[in-house]
């Protein structure tokens, strides 16, 4: 798989540049994975690049302190190094917080803005000693086996096949490959969105634990004309919780945007 300046991404066709663009980024704790389901349906008629953040996946991380504008960077890097000068932008959770970045100071670069299972606030004060508190017990295997087993059915669902893959994964990341992209997330700021003017796509799922829907509803609030589908049933990774429903809704989406 290729790299560039130090980050891996997937690219479902490397030489078909006549192709429309879609870029993915995904959340916390996943990596470009996560897209497979949308990677399978796109690529067809898209080139589908699936980018790992830093820590992730196989992107190491390149620096301990990094910001969240340093991850948005790193996608315009992938991205320039392509000569690929515009996309659709699709981020979720964590991967939602960049590309909402990367939207409101590059929006020359978008043709269109899809956010899944994200917010534009920062995390309460709760939430920030809750994965604080993660990372410090990482070390013991046991809290760690407890913790992945209590948020595989919030993130991945309640399948079998999705728990097995992302458990396995989950328990290979060490303390440093977690810890400096969550001292990343949890270092943002409120955004206001109110000045993105890209067609934007907000999907959430309803059931989503890991952030509540009223996040959907205050984005989709902030950015005029924007498109908001609530999921029944989706849960935090709702494009892997409900895929066939989200490839459809980002489909129909790009169909008239």
């Amino acid at each position: 798989m290729p790299f560039a300046q130090d980050i891996h991404y997937i690219d479902s066709a490397p030489n078909k540049e006549e192709k429309d663009v879609i870029v993915f980024l995904h959340g916390f704790f996943m990596d470009a994975r996560m897209f497979q389901e949308q990677i399978a349906y796109f690529q067809d008629k898209y080139r589908v690049i699936a980018i790992d953040l830093r820590g992730f996946g196989q992107t190491k991380c390149i620096h301990n302190n990094f910001s969240l504008e340093d991850l948005a960077s790193d996608v315009l890097g992938v991205t320039d190094s392509l000569n690929i000068k515009k996309f659709v932008l699709v981020g979720m959770s964590m991967g939602g917080y960049v590309a909402q970045r990367i939207a409101l100071a590059h929006p020359e670069n978008i043709i269109d803005l899809i956010l899944i299972g994200t917010q534009s606030g920062k995390d309460n004060q709760a939430t920030v000693e809750q994965y604080k508190n993660v990372v410090e017990l990482w070390d013991d295997f046991q809290a760690r086996a407890n913790f992945v087993s209590a948020m595989l059915p919030v993130i991945v669902g309640d399948k079998h096949d999705d728990q097995r893959f992302w458990r396995s994964v989950w328990m290979t990341y060490n303390k440093d490959s977690i810890s400096f992209p969550m001292n990343a997330m949890l270092a943002r700021d409120d955004l206001e969105l109110s000045n993105i003017k890209i067609p934007t796509l907000i999907i959430h799922g309803k059931d989503d634990h890991g952030i509540p829907v009223k996040a959907a509803y205050q984005m989709h609030q902030q950015i005029k004309n924007s498109v908001l589908i609530i999921i029944e049933e989706g849960r935090h990774a709702v494009n892997i919780t409900s895929p066939h429903r989200v490839n459809e809704e980002i489909y129909n989406f790009l169909a008239i945007h």
